[in-house]
Order: C-alpha cells, then sequence, then structure tokens
C-alpha cells in the first residue's frame, strides 16, 4: 500500500470509531451488510488491503458520509465514472481467497475443492473481471521467472482452462510426493518451467492436476 492508500484507512478508521456507536455497527455487522468477509473490513480499516471503489462507496452509505470524507481520490474516480454508484450498472468484482499455509495442506484443499469456505479464508481484492472461483497464491519459488517474480502473488482464476502460451497453476506428481508449481502450457497437454535455469522443465500432468489459470500478479506488501 502507498501512503496515499494508508491515510484514506486512518481516516476510514476514524470515521468508523466515531459513529459506530450511533449507528450500532461493529466488524461483523459491517461485513454483513456489505456482504463480504470480516476479516476483509478489519483489513480495509486497518490499511492492511487497499480500500477499492466499490467498497468505498458501500462505507460512506452504511457510515452515512461521503467517500470525499476520507478518500477525495476514490471520490473523484467515482464522479469520472458517472454511474459507478450503487444502483447502476457499475460491475463489482467479488474479493478471491488467498490461499495461506503449508504447500501440502493447500494441495489438499486444492484437490478437494474445499477452499471455498470463505469464513475460513483471508480475502484480498483483485480489481479486474475474474470468475467467483478465483485465487491467489504467493510464488514461493523462482520456476516461472521470469514470467511470475518469486515474492509476487499470482491470481489463479480455477474455471479459466490455460491456453498454450498460458501460465498455469499446476500439482506435479514425483511418485508419491507431490508439489506446486506455475507452469506454461506448451502444447499437447505438456507444461514447461519458464526458468531455464531448472532441471526438468517439461512435465504432462493429469487433467485433475491443473488447477487454473494466471490471469495477473501483484506484489504483496500487507
Amino acid at each position: 500500500m502507498n501512503i496515499t492508500e494508508k491515510q484514506e484507512s486512518a481516516e476510514l478508521k476514524r470515521i468508523y470509531q466515531r459513529k459506530a456507536g450511533d449507528l450500532n455497527l461493529n466488524h461483523h455487522k459491517l461485513a454483513q451488510l456489505m456482504d463480504i468477509n470480516q476479516a476483509s473490513v478489519s483489513h480495509f480499516i486497518n490499511g492492511r488491503n487497499p480500500i477499492p471503489l466499490e467498497r468505498a462507496i458501500q462505507f460512506a452509505e452504511i457510515l452515512e458520509c461521503e467517500v470525499a470524507d476520507f478518500s477525495p481520490r476514490l471520490a473523484v474516480k467515482a464522479k469520472s465514472h458517472g454511474d459507478a454508484v450503487p444502483g447502476t450498472n457499475d460491475v463489482v468484482y467479488v474479493d478471491v481467497v488467498l490461499m495461506n499455509g503449508e504447500q501440502k495442506d493447500i494441495i489438499k484443499k486444492l484437490l478437494k475443492g474445499d477452499f471455498w469456505n470463505i469464513d475460513d479464508n483471508e480475502l484480498i481484492h483483485w480489481p479486474k473481471e475474474h470468475s467467483e472461483q478465483t485465487m491467489a497464491l504467493e510464488v514461493e519459488g523462482a520456476e516461472a521467472e521470469p514470467r511470475l517474480p518469486q515474492g509476487a502473488l499470482a491470481i489463479i482464476d480455477t474455471l479459466i482452462e490455460p491456453d498454450n502460451g498460458d501460465v498455469a497453476l499446476v500439482i506435479r506428481r514425483n511418485g508419491r510426493d507431490k508439489e506446486l508449481v506455475f507452469a506454461e502450457l506448451t502444447g499437447k497437454g505438456y507444461f514447461t518451467l519458464p526458468n531455464e535455469q531448472y532441471p526438468d522443465r517439461v512435465f504432462k500432468p493429469n487433467k485433475d492436476d491443473v488447477i487454473g489459470c494466471v490471469i495477473g500478479a501483484q506484489s504483496y506488501g500487507i
């Protein structure tokens, strides 16, 4: 988050603390009214995640204030969009699940398909078009460089099948061992690790082990 975004969160927090008692609000009630996870509300208010435009509009409505009261920048952005207000056709993209934890535990969740319970997962906002079954995962290794730098946060849409040339999140098996890797689909079901310094770069996973297509990436400095 940059300085402006941190200042916006700090000002939103001051407004919330000033009005929460009169409006009978807490983080749980805000989450219900905004239809998001309680952890996401906390992250917006406490400056862990930047406040996206659609969330700013929701906060303003619920806290009975103006967007400009905590973010003149977003107020200008909303005005420039013209229809970026509740009740119009402005698109609101849902938050995405942030996968945390040991890789072996993440793989178990992915194979079971039970990681969409948002009550048990941290959420982050991804402002570009994506399905509701999209997740974020930190790139731990360097196997995908230069396509995906180590430490970046990859955004993976599990409902999009990768085309040739796309990078995907794949479970790579070696006997009983499994690992998550980011690899490029190079044709006929074969994937290649983009980093030429890695050995055994080419492999062919089972179709069920191709988790989804990488649709973007961002730094994760929270």
